[in-house]
Order: C-alpha cells, then sequence, then structure tokens
C-alpha cells in the first residue's frame, strides 16, 4: 500500500559517494579514463530522474513520478509552477502496489516502475485517480480515499471530461464509478470476449493503449469489443514451478487469424449501445471532437491503408474523410487534433517526409515542408499555436512553435540536442526534456511568455565520451550516418558495432548514450553505430527500401561500414565485433552469416530467427503474408543459413519472452548443432524480452564482456 504525505524536498539530492568518488577518479585520469565499474552502468549518476509528467486541468501544478534512489520504488510528486516548489505528493510503501495483470502489461509496455505507476488528474480540479494493487483511489487534499475492493483488479480507469465519474474495466466489461456507486456499463465481456482493453497487437505494434474513449459531454463512453477465439494460444513452459506449469498467451503469428473487433458507442446514463459502422483488419486510433463527433482511424491487414473515419455516435453511421496510402506501409501516428472552428492537424508521409497538414474546406493543406521529418504534435493552444518536434538534422530532435494564423515558425529550443516536451491541456506550457551525449538528462519548464524554469538537471559527467558524427558510404555510396566512440589506444585494438536496424528505429543521435558502451570504450574497445536502410529519419525512400525482405539491405549497410572501420589507423580490421538486442540480435546474426569477413563473433539477444514465428501486423507490415513472400521469409531469417555459421555467436534469451519466444532461439540452435556448429548460450528462466531486473542485466552484460574479451583481445 501507499500513505498520503507531503513533505517539502529537495528535487535533486547529491549524487552517491559510490559517484562522487567514480568521478573524482574520471577526473583524474591522465590518459585513459578507468573503466566504470559493471554495476554502475545501469544506475543513473545524476540521480533518479522525473518522468510520466502531468499538468493540472489550469497548468498551475505539474505532477511527475520519480524513483527514489535507495529501493527503486516509484513516488508521485508535484511542482508549483508559480511557487517553484517540488513536494511529495504519494509515498510508495512496498513492491505490493501492482498486480500480477498490472506487471503483464507493463512488460510488453517495456514500462520498469515498482510502486505508483498510473496516475491521473481530475479535468476540473486537483484530485487525482489511482490505481493501487489493482483497486482504485483518489488523493484530494492529502488524503488517500479507497473507491474499489475487489478480489479483480480494475484497469485502465480514467476520469469523465466533467470530473464526476471514472470508468475502468473489470472482468473484460466496462463499469463506470458515479458518487460512491458503481456500475457495469458492458455485457459483453468473458470468456475470449473482453471490452474496453486493447488486445496484444494493439498494444505491441500499433501505438494504441486504449479500449474506451469518454465522449466530451461525458455522457457516452466509446469502445472495443474484441473476440480473441481464433487467435491460436502459445504456450511456454515455467520451469521454475514445483512440478512445471505452462503459460498460455493468445499471440497471432505472421498468417494466423487476429481479433475480430467491433466498435460501440454506450450511454452511461441509460446504457443504450451503439455499434459503429466501421470495420477493417486493425483499429488504429479513436478519438471524439469537441462537436461530440466520433473520428476513427482503420488500417488493412497489409497496412498499405489508412482510413480516417467520421462517425455519428448515437446512428452508428460513418463516412471515410481521407485516406493515407503506400505501396509499402502506412506508418501510424497520434497527430490528429482538433481545433474549436472544425479543421484539425493531420500529419502524413505523402510528400517523401512526414510532415504537418491542416485539414480545410475538405481538403489538406500542408503547413511544413523540407528535406526533414516532424517527429510529432506535442499540443495546440486556444490561440492556434501548434507546438511540434522536429528533427530538422537527423542527429538532433527539437520542439518548434507554429502559429496557423501568421504562419509563423520557430524553434523553442536553443542549441543542438535531442529535446522532448509535455504540454499542459491548453497548450500554453511545457515540460521540456534536454538530452545531449556526454551530458545527462535535463528538463525546463517552459510557459506562454517562453521564461525557461530550471526544473531537473542537467549534470555533466566525467568519463563518458562524446562520440564523433560522420558518414560511411555504403556499397553503393549512399551515405549512412554514423555514431563513433573511439577508445584511446597507441595501438590498434579491438571494436564492436552496436545495431538494431529494424524498420522505422534512429539510434544515432546527440543523446544520452549507454553507459556501458562508454565502460566497453574505456577498456579500450571502439564503438561503432550505424543507421542502416531501414531506419527512421532520412525519409520514406530510405526506410521503405527493406519491404518484402528484412535484413537484407541492413546486412550489406553494417558490413560495409564494418569493412571502413577495420581500415582506420586505430582499429584491428580481424577483431570487430557486433552485438544487439531483438531487431538488433537478428541483424547480428545475420552479419555473422552473410558477411563474415567483416566481423570476428557476434552477440545477439532475444532474437526473431524465422519470421513466421513474429506476431501479424509487425512482420506482415514489411513482409506481407507467408504465404504470398515465402522466399522474402526464407531469405530474412537466420535458420535458413544456420548450417553456415563459422563465426563465434553468444545467444542470451529469456524463456518467459511473450514478445520474441524463445522457441525461436531453440529452432536456430537445433539447426546449428545439426550442423555441428557451437553457439554459446545463456538463458534466463524468468526472462522476459528486456532479461529481467539489474541483478540479471549485470550478469548478462558480464558474459557479453568475457565473450568479447575472447575473441577480440589478443
Amino acid at each position: 500500500m501507499v500513505a498520503a504525505r507531503r513533505e517539502s524536498a529537495n528535487l535533486y539530492p547529491s549524487a552517491p559517494v559510490r559517484w562522487t568518488a567514480l568521478l573524482l577518479l574520471f577526473a583524474c585520469a591522465a590518459t585513459r579514463p578507468a573503466p566504470m565499474p559493471l554495476d554502475l552502468c545501469f544506475e543513473q549518476p545524476e540521480g533518479p530522474l522525473p518522468f510520466r509528467y502531468a499538468f493540472n486541468h489550469d497548468g498551475s501544478k505539474l505532477a511527475y513520478l520519480k524513483a527514489r534512489e535507495a529501493d527503486g520504488l516509484t513516488d508521485l510528486w508535484v511542482y508549483d509552477v508559480a511557487g517553484g516548489e517540488h513536494s511529495t505528493l504519494l509515498r510508495a510503501e512496498g513492491p505490493g502496489t501492482l498486480t500480477e495483470a498490472e506487471r503483464a502489461a507493463r512488460e510488453r509496455r517495456r514500462d520498469k516502475t515498482l510502486g505508483i505507476g498510473r496516475y491521473a488528474w481530475n479535468p476540473r480540479d486537483d484530485s487525482i485517480l489511482l490505481t493501487l494493487s489493482g483497486d482504485l483511489f483518489v488523493l484530494r487534499d492529502g488524503a488517500l480515499e479507497r473507491l474499489t475492493k475487489t478480489r479483480a483488479a480494475e484497469r485502465d480507469a480514467a476520469w469523465s471530461p466533467d470530473g464526476r465519474s471514472i470508468a475502468f474495466v473489470r472482468n473484460k466489461d466496462v463499469w463506470v464509478w458515479s458518487e460512491g456507486a458503481e456500475r457495469r456499463l458492458t455485457k459483453g465481456g468473458g470468456g475470449a470476449v473482453t471490452c474496453g482493453l486493447a488486445e496484444f497487437i494493439a498494444g505491441e505494434e500499433l501505438g494504441r493503449h486504449e479500449g474506451f474513449w469518454w465522449a466530451p459531454d461525458s455522457e457516452r463512453i466509446a469502445y472495443v469489443e474484441f473476440d480473441e477465439s481464433k487467435v491460436p494460444l502459445f504456450r511456454m513452459p515455467d520451469y521454475l514451478h514445483p512440478v512445471g506449469r505452462v503459460v498460455e498467451q493468445r499471440y497471432p503469428r505472421a498468417g494466423d487469424p487476429n481479433v475480430t473487433w467491433a466498435l460501440k458507442v454506450v450511454g452511461v446514463g441509460d446504457g443504450e449501445t451503439v455499434s459503429i459502422e466501421v470495420a477493417d483488419e486493425y483499429l488504429v486510433r479513436v478519438d471524439w471532437a469537441p462537436d461530440g463527433m466520433l473520428w476513427v482511424q482503420t488500417a488493412d491487414r497489409p497496412q498499405r491503408k489508412l482510413v480516417l473515419w467520421r462517425c455519428h455516435p448515437t446512428t452508428g453511421w460513418a463516412e471515410p474523410v481521407l485516406e493515407e496510402t503506400d505501396d509499402a506501409w502506412v506508418e501510424f501516428h497520434r497527430d490528429l487534433r482538433f481545433l474549436p472552428d472544425g479543421r484539425f492537424l493531420w500529419s502524413s508521409e505523402r510528400s517523401g517526409r512526414r510532415h504537418l497538414y491542416l485539414w480545410e474546406n475538405g481538403a489538406l493543406r500542408q503547413l511544413t515542408s523540407g528535406d526533414w521529418d516532424v517527429h510529432g504534435v506535442e499540443g495546440v493552444s486556444p490561440e492556434g499555436v501548434v507546438t511540434y518536434s522536429a528533427s530538422r538534422d537527423p542527429r538532433y530532435r527539437t520542439v518548434h512553435a507554429l502559429n496557423l494564423a501568421t504562419g509563423d515558425d520557430h524553434s523553442l529550443t536553443p542549441g543542438d540536442a535531442w529535446y522532448g516536451a509535455t504540454a499542459s491541456e491548453d497548450g500554453r506550457a511545457f515540460v521540456v526534456t534536454r538530452s545531449h551525449a556526454g551530458e545527462a538528462t535535463s528538463a525546463v519548464l517552459v510557459r506562454g511568455d517562453r521564461r525557461d524554469v530550471p526544473f531537473a538537471g542537467p549534470r555533466p559527467v566525467p568519463g563518458v565520451p562524446r562520440p564523433e558524427f560522420l558518414t560511411i558510404p555504403a556499397d553503393d555510396g549512399t551515405p549512412l550516418h554514423a555514431m563513433l566512440f573511439r577508445a584511446r589506444r597507441a595501438s590498434p585494438g579491438p571494436a564492436v558495432v552496436h545495431c538494431y536496424g529494424g524498420p522505422g528505429a534512429h539510434l544515432v543521435a546527440d543523446r544520452w548514450q549507454s553507459l556501458w558502451h562508454a565502460r566497453m570504450v574505456a577498456r579500450g574497445y571502439t564503438i561503432l553505430t550505424v543507421d542502416n536502410r531501414g531506419s527512421g529519419g532520412y525519409g520514406k525512400d530510405f526506410c521503405r527500401v527493406v519491404s518484402g525482405r528484412l535484413c537484407d539491405w541492413e546486412t550489406r549497410d553494417q558490413a560495409a561500414a564494418a569493412r571502413w572501420l577495420a581500415k582506420q589507423p586505430f582499429v584491428d580490421g580481424k577483431r570487430i565485433g557486433i552485438w544487439g538486442w531483438s531487431y538488433g540480435g537478428t541483424l547480428t546474426m545475420m552479419c555473422l552469416l552473410h558477411a563474415p569477413d567483416a566481423f570476428a563473433c557476434g552477440v545477439a539477444v532475444a532474437p526473431v530467427t524465422d519470421w513466421r514465428d513474429y506476431d501479424t501486423a509487425y512482420t506482415e507490415r514489411y513482409l506481407g503474408l507467408p504465404e504470398e513472400n515465402p522466399e522474402g521469409y526464407a531469405l530474412s531469417s537466420p535458420i535458413t543459413a544456420a548450417h553456415t555459421l563459422d563465426r563465434p555467436l553468444f545467444l542470451a534469451h529469456g524463456f518467459m519472452d511473450d514478445n520474441v519466444h524463445f522457441r525461436g532461439a531453440a529452432a536456430f540452435l537445433h539447426k546449428a548443432q545439426q550442423a555441428g556448429k557451437l553457439v554459446e548460450t545463456d538463458v534466463y528462466p524468468r526472462g522476459a524480452h528486456g532479461i529481467g531486473g539489474k541483478t540479471e542485466r549485470k550478469l548478462l552484460f558480464r558474459k557479453i564482456e568475457a565473450f568479447f574479451d575472447r575473441h577480440l583481445r589478443p
């Protein structure tokens, strides 16, 4: 449980003594800094940073979560904008504030918080809704009021726009709490049918984590009802159970049936339900406009067409308003924003780069242009000022303000760095975070008068090197953006290429980088990261070239970069390794199998080894259906060439990985073993896709270091 508590505090206490001693050691090093202790590579030298910012209804207060240094539990804090004071609103008192269902959901969303996680300001006052140990609470004037006490967990709780009611999901149905009483609004949930939640694919691959949406007048709720009875079960063995058990998961692999779904609207007062007349393979987004109309985005199964529908919530009538199409695939976004006069903002890659558009008079008008990409809309003020983030140089991300009336477009962020923004409800105030290679993340509060209020950091960290940014020519001459951390050595030494490389990914950026890579540089390794073809931030053509076959262009580009690296005077060309996680693990394996001349060894963590075993939405977006592209699937799989492996490979995976199942690792190992090929393995019985907590990850990286030392050091 947690206790309501308010206390003034210094947001940033001094760093732990061990960090102080370590930083002094870095500062005193005459030549190459001493390697950072491995334990510290998984901690934050500047102290725990705030995250999950949220402004209250009038922008006068800013809430955030912050983990404690002592035990890692997350507390709820608040910042008084006018007074400039930080204080604790709610302190977590034990790890039991999460149910097993919540822990599983957070793992799927890559959310590692323990303690307080989900919270929401009331839209009309300063009370805060929290979900703790599966039950609902409201924090009001420092007192914590319990709303529910049930064996079943309440999930995805959300205030109504008028702040009088709370909707949530319990036992696969949507409920509402109002005036001290609760009522079940839907009655279709149970068994394979769920109302009001996002199914696995929606959360994992579509970026939609919501399953119900309040209408602006608080009188109706739109919700999705999905049936997963046709989705195959995947079974994961739990070998740590005393007598063994099987964990089951509904998981649609490429070519399998997805959930079937229907979008409905239920009246909060009368319970009347209306079905919205839209149907497609994927429900991508749902939004209410200020005039009470429902706007829905759907996509076909190949994800080559995205349709925006305008729907009437009381009749179910729906009409398509616009479409986005692409011969390869359409990227989804969250940039739909409605203006009071009926116009709306939209973003599209139809020009070859992602830019902002304004829908008016039945057509789209382009607002931004150039050989760069808009990352996303962050907020819109009542005066029509759009705040958006963009990468006008792929190394950096900046925040801009665009006045729709005058066309004035200027940057809100000084200097070159990697910025992000969280806006208040009225779009007049922002928390702007700033990340910079070699400098820990910081944050400032930007208000309507554009006065920057220091909020967190910054704190330079001695001994963490800044990278060299450069371009490396691919085999066909295409410039590839790269980031090089050069080890200080008197003679040529070993190097490691770090890759991810998946479609839309972007690694080469001037932002806070891996402390483990800093440790490896101090140990004498040069680290190179390259954005291969398929990466995001370089235009649609650069990204879409991988359509139909994965890890082909990516492998060629990573190998070209490694061959360039081998020619540098500070690198021993015979001692270049490669490593990556997830898609990066797959790419590592493909590089060893198809470009063995470029790499001496590789480390693959949680790789996909056969795309027929990965989920529908992600895989089919890039490869199509297995029966339509069997050659593309075969050539994209490391298993196909496993018998040719002649470079040392270290393969690590978790048995409980519900994203990339361990079955793929087992299949590759079996194929390699049949061919007499040796693969070093490291398995984690309770490891999910992120392997586990700090202890397991430290162990994993200790083994990775030992592997590279054996094969890359003289």
